[in-house]
């Protein structure tokens, strides 16, 4: 006699709803459906790198080296880290693929200030591990089952425990084997071990991370211990403060100090450069640096090397940008108009938006805005045309720069 197999717990479940109707249709009175004996196993957060072993490095299965490099790129904090390095509570998750995720980590909201070394190296680590995880996941898509289910032998724990291939790899680049030159046996055995040695360089970058951040936070620590003034301290131990505090010392962005210099040395005819400590505030007003600024480009002054390259990183973060075309100037009312078949930017158009821009620069949120002062009252329009052909790919790059 043959004997049923048992249904699975999901068609057990569906099978004992259905057996509970009447014929008609109508349901009986029952109780809501519960599991049996069935608890939820609650995840309790483990520290950042905790995880992170001399296991790390070893070959696994496609499937379960998946699920581990997706475990190193996000972290939950655990309370401690919560508090230690004030994580704010909206925060569930630090992705270690931006920054300012990494930065927190580090003790930025701790009131730690960190040197441009640090920030373009750790910026530098994040856009790789972004890089090497996109190859990663890609080729993980896209494997045949044959190369999923390939196992290497006892005796290959590591990628360096096969030199021939290790070799083959770093010559290819982690690029697919020429499919010609070999069996489909060597083949799939190639495409496994192509899969294990792109995780492994994620894991050797996402190693470097880890002892970037010991690094750095070995240098909190030092900063905290010492401090020998309570009161800071306890300052520190505010988020809001800390991030406030660390904001307000930082000094301009370069851009806008060299444009902020050239202001002060042409504008106030001044002969000593600008500094934070300087009594005087860096501009008059927002408005008048704004159309100082517009008519470096409509005017077209004479710039330097870096004084041309400021320019050209405020218009890139202002969006302002122009095909290649030929324009057209015209003279309206004393206002120059830069028209092409597609769009038309007046200077008074481009005051506009580099006040919008310097009136979000927290440096600059002392300085009076003066708006007033970029809408002159208007006269009859008296059109005067001349013609100047200018091409460009940039309005900066329509600036004349002294070597």
């Amino acid at each position: 006699m043959a004997v049923r197999p048992m249904m699975p717990l999901p068609m057990a479940m569906l099978a004992s709803l259905k057996t509970s109707t009447k014929g008609d249709g109508d349901t009986e009175n029952r109780q809501p459906f519960q599991l049996p004996n069935v608890t939820l196993r609650k995840v309790t957060p483990k520290p950042i790198f905790e995880n992170f072993d001399g296991k790390a490095f070893l070959i696994k299965p496609p499937t379960q080296m998946m699920r581990f490099v997706d475990s190193l790129r996000y972290h939950k904090p655990t309370e401690d880290e919560r508090r230690q390095y004030n994580v704010c509570s909206s925060k569930e998750r630090l992705f270690l693929h931006i920054l300012n995720d990494i930065l927190v980590l580090c003790g930025a909201r701790k009131g730690f200030r960190f040197n441009s070394k640090d920030i373009n190296r750790l910026r530098t680590c994040a856009e790789e591990l972004e890089l090497r995880y996109q190859r990663v996941d890609t080729m993980f898509r896209s494997l045949p089952l044959p190369v999923s289910q390939y196992r290497f032998g006892p005796e290959i724990m590591q990628i360096e425990d096969d030199e021939a291939l290790l070799n083959l790899m770093r010559e290819l680049k982690g690029d697919p084997p020429p499919a010609d030159e070999h069996s489909e046996s060597e083949l799939i055995r190639l495409e496994a071990y192509r899969f294990q040695w792109l995780a492994r360089k994620y894991i050797e970058q996402y190693d470097w991370l880890r002892r970037e951040v010991m690094m750095i936070r070995k240098r909190l620590y030092d900063f905290l211990e010492s401090s020998e003034d309570e009161d800071l301290l306890s300052d520190l131990n505010e988020p809001v403060e800390s991030e406030f505090e660390a904001k307000a010392n930082c000094p301009f962005p370069e851009f806008l100090h060299v444009l902020i210099q050239k202001y002060h040395r042409e504008e106030r005819e001044s002969e000593t450069a600008w500094t934070p400590s300087c009594s005087e505030p860096p501009v008059e007003s927002i408005a008048k640096f704004s159309i100082y600024l517009a008519g470096l480009i409509y005017e077209r002054i004479r710039l330097t090397q870096v004084e041309l390259h400021s320019m050209s990183i405020l218009l890139q973060i202002m969006k302002i940008s122009s095909k290649r075309v030929d324009h057209r100037i015209e003279l309206v009312d004393d206002e120059h108009v830069v028209g092409s078949k597609r769009s038309m930017l007046t200077c008074r158009a481009l005051r506009l938006l580099l006040f919008e821009f310097l009136s979000t620069v927290r440096e600059l949120r002392l300085i009076p805005g003066q708006k007033h002062l970029l809408a002159p009252p208007r006269h009859k329009r008296v059109r005067h045309t001349k013609s100047l052909s200018i091409t460009s790919n940039h309005p900066v790059q329509q600036l004349s720069a002294t070597k």
